[in-house]
């Protein structure tokens, strides 16, 4: 299965398993990026990092900012599921 790596996710396994990947500045990016590679891909897995989960808000244990990009990125989310059909995403 071809994986396509999203974020930091070719740097966290170390290139491993990942056959294709695009870095991302911001959890935004990383959203528009997922978008677009739902619609261009026919099968496969995409594999996402949202850095500023992390970046911004993990480690500086900002809980009311990662509560506040949780929240407007879910609605994204949501947005790309709607998109896709229950064999897909199963």
């Amino acid at each position: 299965m071809p994986v396509f790596g999203i974020g930091k996710i070719h740097d966290i396994y170390n290139g491993r398993g990942v056959q294709q990947y695009v870095t991302t500045k911001s959890n935004t990016d990383g959203m528009e990026r997922i978008t677009a590679a739902a619609r261009e891909r026919a099968d496969g897995l995409i594999f996402c990092n949202l850095v500023d989960f992390d970046m911004l808000y993990g480690h500086r244990k900002d809980v009311e900012g990662f509560c506040e990009d949780l929240s407007k990125n879910s609605t994204r989310c949501w947005a790309i599921f709607c998109g896709c059909s229950c064999e897909t995403i199963c």
